[in-house]
């Protein structure tokens, strides 16, 4: 359903992460607070919609819906549970980002390494003592070196 809350610019997902707080409501109030969105939900068999920010410290990065085919709106317990996902959430997206990050920088200074046919440790330090100004990837994929643009059996990207 959050594709459809982006079609409409609305939907208790956008609202939660707007305001960093958890946002609930059944049928008949999701139709005025999210005229667009609403009718998408319930045509698709949920009566009760929410939504918890996923959140890592005070910075909110998103947000959990969670969707109810019964007219019963989620308990206070239901509601802290589902807190306690989105926070793990978050947590989860924020360690694959570094890792995604760490690999990406390893890359991009091997790659550095080997075009200045030079070691990657004096690189890295090179660096780290501000010597190299701040690495970026090429802007043209065929001169990157890393997984995603792999050597063919020729040696071309």
């Amino acid at each position: 359903m959050s594709s459809s809350s982006f079609h409409g610019a609305q939907g208790p997902c956008l609202d939660a992460f707007s305001s960093g707080r958890a946002v609930q409501a059944g049928s008949a109030d999701s139709r005025a607070r999210w005229p667009v969105f609403a009718p998408r939900a319930s045509g698709a068999g949920f009566q009760v919609m929410c939504a918890v920010p996923l959140r890592v410290g005070t910075h909110v990065i998103g947000a959990l819906n969670l969707f109810r085919g019964s007219d019963e709106p989620f308990t206070g317990a239901e509601m802290e549970i589902a807190q306690a996902m989105a926070e793990m959430a978050a947590i989860g997206l924020i360690q694959e980002r570094a890792l995604r990050e760490r690999n990406d920088a390893f890359t991009l200074l091997r790659s550095y390494a080997r075009d200045h046919n030079r070691k990657l440790s004096e690189i890295a330090s090179d660096v780290v003592d501000r010597k190299i100004p701040a690495l970026r990837w090429p802007d043209d994929p065929a001169k990157r070196d890393d997984a995603e643009f792999p050597l063919d059996a020729n040696g071309a990207r």
